[in-house]
């Protein structure tokens, strides 16, 4: 009997002795690790996964969050679209055999888990648009549980658009053209433009409606459509537009603009010399130089205006220019002939700025504009100067006297472009250089800014 009651106390020992191990073993607690994570870049193309892996150096007893927060720079103009990337992330603890999905910016450490694998899949949106950048920003939740040394840095990542622009496209900028609904698609950008979010705002939404809603009222009011857009938004550049008859070549007019949206969307101070950011505008110099623009096109247009078969002065008895042998009754070759090839001297000014001292086909079209935007027209006299002599001279031209009325009820700015400039100029002088009376213009000063081509 002592014997079995003893090898029954042996037995209860040795289940006693079992259950205490046992339970030293599920009680293991640790709150205590280093984290890390060796992936501080990356450069992937979109609809591809951004893949890193985050690591302990000791096990935790418990599961440890992780805050993952996209950080996108608004400002930036490279920034990326939520609907770019996906809203959940995936992480896995046997190096990518199987994947667990969490929303929205939420993963977890397991406890008993050391190295986590992480990813973030991209979207393949099928859209022409810049290469996109954002920092991933990862976070441990420790609460007031975890004691979590070392740190995570900041992950940037740029994601790399996978669309082709349009080969036969020499872009300044973003590159528009206008389909049959008058609609303008992105169809080439030059990915060496510097950015900005308002061409960033382009590329997401399309071009701005009021700028869209302007050139259809130039189109309805000249007969003759912009077919093509060419933005550019910068500070560095020394033109503020152009335009280019892509069709001359064939006879026919297929024209493009090119814009620097920095005048649509900045007011420039010249007592501070600086820029300050406004929403969309056309009373100001953006304006302007969509009428000065536009001026070009109704001046060198083919319909109506310019031969561009002939190109050389034996076969042209006109005024000959680069775009061709001007028609002899042409708005420009009028112009030529009634203030270039005659011998009368008129009072000074003879041109509305210093920049339509630059060749006869920036003098008309900057005349143009000065007329477009002016409440009234003086009429000319004896000693009235050149300037004005030629701002009369649109007023009277039969293909471009009707426009003014429209341009002002329709477009956009109205006369306003021309209420930026603070001094009037006047443009009636006497022999002695006295002043006789004034027309109602206001200064437009050009600086380099302000050179349109």
């Amino acid at each position: 009997m002592k014997k079995t009651a003893k090898i029954r106390s042996l037995s209860w020992l040795l289940i006693a002795s079992l259950f205490i191990i046992g339970c030293e073993d599920d009680e293991f607690i640790n709150f205590t690790s280093t984290i890390s994570s060796e992936e501080t870049f990356f450069d992937v193309e979109e609809g591809k996964d951004i893949t890193f892996n985050i690591n302990l150096t000791e096990e935790l007893s418990e599961d440890l969050p992780l805050e993952m927060d996209i950080i996108r720079d608004l400002e930036s103009g490279v920034y990326i679209n939520p609907e770019d990337y996906q809203d959940y992330y995936e992480y896995s603890t046997d190096s990518g055999q199987n994947w667990k999905r969490v929303r929205p910016n939420r993963v977890i450490i397991p406890k008993r888990t050391k190295n986590l694998r992480v990813r973030l899949p991209t979207i393949n949106d099928q859209k022409l648009e810049v290469d996109e950048e954002f920092s991933l920003k990862i976070s441990p939740l420790t609460g007031s549980v975890f004691n979590i040394s070392g740190g995570i840095q900041p992950i940037k990542i740029i994601v790399r658009d996978n669309e082709e622009s349009d080969e036969n496209v020499d872009a300044y900028g973003l590159y528009f053209k206008r389909d049959a609904n008058n609609n303008y698609n992105l169809t080439a950008i030059n990915r060496g433009i510097e950015p900005h979010k308002v061409l960033k705002n382009y590329i997401d939404n399309g071009v701005n409606e009021q700028l869209i809603k302007d050139l259809k009222v130039l189109d309805e009011i000249g007969g003759i459509p912009v077919n093509y857009l060419d933005l550019v938004y910068t500070h560095h550049e020394e033109w503020a537009g152009f335009v280019f008859n892509k069709g001359q070549a064939e006879s026919k007019d297929d024209w493009e603009m090119g814009l620097n949206l920095i005048y649509a969307y900045e007011r420039f101070d010249e007592n501070f010399q600086t820029y300050t950011e406004t929403d969309y505008t056309t009373k100001g110099p953006f304006g302007f130089i969509l009428v000065h623009e536009y001026g070009h096109i109704l001046t060198l247009n083919v319909k109506e205006e310019v031969n561009p078969y002939i190109r050389n002065s034996a076969n042209c008895n006109n005024l000959l220019i680069h775009e061709g042998c001007l028609h002899e009754k042409s708005v420009l070759n009028q112009f030529n002939r009634k203030f270039y090839i005659n011998d009368d001297i008129y009072n000074e000014p003879n041109f509305v700025t210093d920049y339509a001292k630059t060749n006869i086909v920036e003098d008309i079209t900057e005349t143009f504009a000065f007329y477009i935007g002016q409440n009234s027209i003086n009429r000319v006299t004896e000693e009235s100067s050149g300037a004005l002599r030629k701002i009369n001279f649109i007023s009277e031209n039969e293909r471009l006297k009707d426009l003014k009325t429209q341009m002002i009820n329709k477009l956009s700015s109205g006369q306003d472009f021309m209420d930026i400039y603070p001094s009037i100029r006047k443009l009636n002088r006497n022999h002695k250089r006295e002043p006789v009376s004034c027309i109602d213009i206001k200064q437009k000063k050009y600086d380099r800014h302000l050179a349109s081509y």
